[in-house]
């Protein structure tokens, strides 16, 4: 699925809303490709989860007008003002609002990780070098009889 420019610009807006530099993850401009991760994921799926994003990036994009009055995109309000509203929109009473953000959380993380030196900072590649090999590593399989390891 291919976007347009401007869902393009809006989809970096969102997107890099998700950390500011003051986190405990920061990434830096241009290490994490947001666009990219986006295609990949709608290109991946099927119809529904396709368009599912795309109302994702327009609600989202959307949201001063709709959650603030404001006669504005996403991409218009300072970075502060987006990563505020972002977490608004995160915990906003209405679970369609709540899921399309998460769709759009766990698609920017999905393009952070994929950036070796954010991954080198978070520790993700240690900390899972580190396990030893009695360390569990899949979720245990609950059944009607129990739960299976």
């Amino acid at each position: 699925m291919a976007f347009t420019d401007f869902e393009r610009r809006w989809i970096v807006a969102i997107m890099s809303a998700f950390t500011t530099p003051e986190g405990e993850l920061t990434v830096a401009d241009g290490e994490a490709d947001y666009v990219y991760a986006a295609e990949v994921m709608a290109a991946g799926s099927r119809l529904k989860a396709r368009v599912g994003l795309r109302v994702a990036v327009w609600v989202v994009a959307l949201a001063p007008a709709w959650a603030l009055g404001r006669a504005q995109t996403l991409d218009e309000l300072p970075a502060a003002g987006r990563t505020e509203l972002i977490a608004r929109l995160l915990d906003h009473r209405a679970y369609l609002v709540r899921g399309l953000a998460t769709l759009l959380k766990l698609t920017a993380t999905l393009a952070m990780m994929r950036s070796p030196a954010v991954r080198a900072r978070s520790g993700y590649d240690r900390a899972a070098d580190a396990r030893s090999p009695s360390t569990r590593r899949a979720l245990p399989l609950v059944t009607s009889q129990g739960v299976m390891t």
